[in-house]
Parts: structure tokens; sequence; C-alpha cells
């Protein structure tokens, strides 16, 4: 790129979706508002099927929606979205069995003395972890929303993200940053010019477009058609995560559906499926091993659960599960799927988005490139794959399943990354902390705790830690009866505010 920092710099994004425009969007709101700074094209194809990842999410996506200057209402009718407060795990610990990961952070300084007191009282009561440590998962049961009609945009007395149609959320980015300014070709991307110094010069199109870019973004999901014609190497998490599929598929929501303020979890056979209500339609979906099971069986399996699907037609999918080697090369930058992907079990698929364009504004070579920027965004998009990779595994290898071939094989040693195995060795022989999670980008210790004890995890030296910490000893229960019969008569139903206020 030039060296100069007082000539236009010329983006070219490949591919669309929810990857693509909100690339284009953020990036031409952070650098262009004010005079431009960026010349931004994004070319996508007309045909590509799109994967529509991210139909469930996570809290930062109110921040970058606020960024982008777009009124919360506008955006949650746009999208069909709903909200989410948690993610309910059915049959996980073993059938029959559920817990909550809310979005709630614990209601204590030290939130190791949260695990201390329950771990002190199990077995004296019926209480599991979420409601011992807070509240939303009685306004989930409760199928409260998080906030109120006099709330003002992006706030309200809950922690919330949202469910919502990721093609809705893809055209509606897609007209925000056009109406901005970001110009958009219709083409099908066949080739790239690369430099003798492995920089990308033009990317060529089918119907004989050429175009030429300083930095160039691949949005193009799994097919990567600018980070595979540069040959980056991809690292697979096949070992350690298993479900390399997916069957999809969706089912209308009529006027008496309830939306329920949560994602379901349930843990089949051979794997695991959602349900993510919106507004419009509810999203169904099994994310399966292929070794274990096969596609028709998979359908099979799924439409088992949902009785209402009958006659609709799913979608298979083949999933790449792992990341590339860097998510930065020269003058491209992977965004999204072509970066990365870890299976939706944690609805990470729209923040790993956020977070690459956050890094991206961060590191934007305006004055050039700079091998240092570059290095440090890829060492933090390794380390934060790592970790989010970590987290899911963690959901697996404490099951006490043994009824299928899968659920025996994710519990082996084999299957568990050393870094895990390290986290949960320390936990189990002194009270956890946050200096296991040493980097800690999205799930702190909160979402730890609600998962392994969740999943009823017992550390074997679990009385003797206990016994380390005085405070522990605190009894939150009746603060916690008061604030969660205060919040269920506060908040409205779910259903309902989101049908008067958005409907």
């Amino acid at each position: 790129m030039p060296s100069t920092t007082n000539q236009t710099r010329r983006v070219v994004i490949v591919g669309g979706g929810t990857a693509g425009w909100l690339t284009a969007a953020r990036l031409n709101k952070t650098f262009n508002e004010k005079g431009q700074v960026l010349d931004i094209t994004l070319v996508e194809s007309a045909t590509t099927l799109r994967i529509g990842v991210g139909e469930a999410t996570v809290p930062t996506l109110r921040r970058t929606m606020q960024l982008l200057g777009v009124d919360e209402a506008e955006f949650v009718r746009r999208s069909s979205a709903t909200f989410k407060q948690a993610i309910r795990f059915e049959d996980w610990a073993e059938l029959g069995s559920h817990y909550y990961h809310p979005f709630e952070a614990f209601r204590e300084s030290n939130t190791s003395s949260g695990a201390v007191n329950w771990l002190s009282r199990r077995g004296q009561d019926s209480d599991d972890f979420a409601s011992a440590a807070g509240i939303q998962a009685a306004l989930c049961d409760g199928n409260r929303s998080p906030r109120r009609a006099q709330d003002r945009g992006y706030q309200g007395p809950m922690n919330y993200a949202y469910h919502l149609d990721a093609d809705l959320l893809g055209d509606f980015l897609c007209e925000l940053a056009c109406a901005a300014g970001v110009k958009r070709v219709v083409d099908h991307v066949e080739n790239i010019e690369v430099s003798p110094e492995g920089l990308i010069e033009a990317v060529t199109t089918r119907s004989g477009n050429r175009l030429e870019g300083d930095l160039f973004i691949d949005c193009s999901g799994f097919a990567s058609l600018l980070m595979g014609r540069l040959e980056v190497p991809f690292e697979s998490y096949g070992q350690y995560l298993l479900c390399d599929r997916a069957t999809a598929f969706r089912t209308p929501n009529g006027p008496a559906a309830v939306l329920r303020p949560y994602t379901r979890s349930r843990a089949l056979s051979a794997g695991w499926s959602w349900g993510i209500g919106l507004q419009n339609r509810e999203g169904h979906g099994y994310v399966w091993s292929s070794q274990f099971t096969d596609a028709e069986a998979a359908e099979r399996e799924l439409r088992a659960t949902v009785p209402e699907a009958e006659g609709v037609e799913a979608r298979q999918l083949k999933m790449r599960v792992g990341r590339s080697e860097v998510s930065w090369k020269g003058n491209c930058i992977g965004i999204g799927l072509s970066s990365g992907f870890i299976e939706p079990l944690e609805s990470t698929g729209i923040f790993l988005i956020e977070e690459a364009v956050d890094c991206l504004i961060r590191y934007f070579p305006v004055g050039g490139l700079n091998a240092a920027d570059i290095a440090a965004y890829n060492v933090h998009f390794k380390t934060l794959y790592e970790e989010i990779r970590d987290f899911v595994v963690a959901h697996y290898c404490v099951s006490r399943r043994t009824d299928s071939a899968f659920w025996r094989e994710v519990v082996k040693p084999e299957r568990i990354p050393d870094s895990l195995k390290a986290r949960l060795d320390a936990w189990s022989r002194r009270v956890p902390g946050m200096q296991e999670l040493g980097g800690a980008g999205l799930f702190a210790l909160d979402s730890y705790f609600y998962v392994l004890f969740g999943m009823v995890w017992t550390p074997p030296d679990a009385v003797r830690w206990a016994g380390l910490t005085e405070h522990g000893r605190s009894d939150l229960r009746p603060m916690l009866t008061q604030a969660r019969a205060r919040a269920l008569a506060d908040l409205p139903d779910h259903t309902a505010f989101i049908r008067q206020q958005y409907g």
C-alpha cells in the first residue's frame, strides 16, 4: 500500500451477507463520516447461497448497532428479531436434565464465592446453579422480556442479545452502507491478481470487471476466495470438536406462537439441536458428527423433535471447523467464515465478525501496511479462537451421557485441548480464578461456572477448596428471592412485548 496518508484508500470486500455488509457499514461509518478516507467497494454474487450463520447472538451486537447509529426498534423490526437472555441446555449432562447459561453477571464482587456457596449447600436444596447465582434463569422460565417500553434503545434492566434473521440483517446493513456511499457490485469473483511480493492487486469477475484495491477483505464464507488463493494454511479443530455437519429447516410462526427469550439447545445422539424463535418463524437445526451418523438419519432424528416441520424442506451443510493459520496476510484480511468457524453452540458467529471489524479499525493501515500491527492482529485472533474452542469443548467433556457412541467419545482425554485440561485441573485443586483464563476474550469466569456447574461438574477437591474461602459462606438466597420477585412483576411478557412494540 502507498505510504502517504493523504490519499483515499481503496478497500475491496469480496462477499456480502452479515460479514461483508457489517464490515462495509462499520468501516464507512468510522472513516468516512467526516470526509472520505476510504473508497469502499463490495462485490457479491447473486447466485451464492448464504449460510445464514448467527441467528442467535451475544450482547456485543447492541454496541455494534449503536456505533452504526441504528435505532433499535427499526433494527428489531427489519431483522424480525426477538430478545435473548440465555441458552437453555437440555439433556447435556444426562437425559432429562437442563440448565441455563444466562448473560447475567454474578451478583457479588467475587465470582468464585458464588460457586463455593453453591457447592457447600448442594444436596441441601434443589436450586440449580443459575438460580442460586442470579435471577435471569427464572425470567426465562417466566418468559419475561429483558426490557420494558419505557427503556431507552439498547437498554434494559437485564443484559440481553437478539435472535434474528441473518438474511434480513444482511439486507438491512446493505441498505445502510449503500445509502452512506459504499459501492455495491453484483458479480461473481473468478480470479485474483497477486504481485510477486504476495499482495493482491485486483480481483476479476465473471462479467469482466477488474476491481483494484489497496486492502482486500475476504467475506466469502467457507469458499475463502481470497485467503484460499493466497494459500493460507487451515488449522482444523476436528480432533476436539467432532461435529462437522448441520441439518436445518425453518417453520413459520403464527400469531399464537410463544416467543422464547432464550435459545434452546438439546443434546441428541450425535450432536445437538437448536431452536431459535423469531417474530416470523422458528429456526431449527441439528449440528452433528459425520463419524457417528449420516444426513438421512440426522434429518430423521431432528424431525422427530419438531413434528410441525412435516413437509418442510431441510438444508444440509458441511462445516469447516477450525481457523486460518493467520487471519491477516499481506493486504488481505479474512472476516467471518473465511477466517474460521467454531460450531454455533454459544452463538459466536456474529461476535467474531464484530471483533474482527473492531480490530481492523484499530490496526487499519491508513499509512501503509505495518508488520507489527498485522502480527498483533493475528496473535489476538489465534488466542480468541482457541479460547472459544476451549469453552465449547467444556460443554462436552464433562457430560455424563453414555447412551451413544458420540457421547462416549467426546469425553475421552484426546478430545480435550491441553489448555482446557490444565484449566480444569487447576480448578479441581483451588478456587477457580481469572488467572487460568489468560486473555479472557468473550467468556469470563461467570460463563464457565454456569456451564460447568450447570452440568453438575464436581471438582475432585471441591470440599477442600470450598473451605479456603471464608466469604463463600454468605447466603445470597434472601436477596435473590426479593430481586427475582421484583423482576417478574416489573418485566413484561416477552411474546406480548415483541408483538406490541415491533409487530
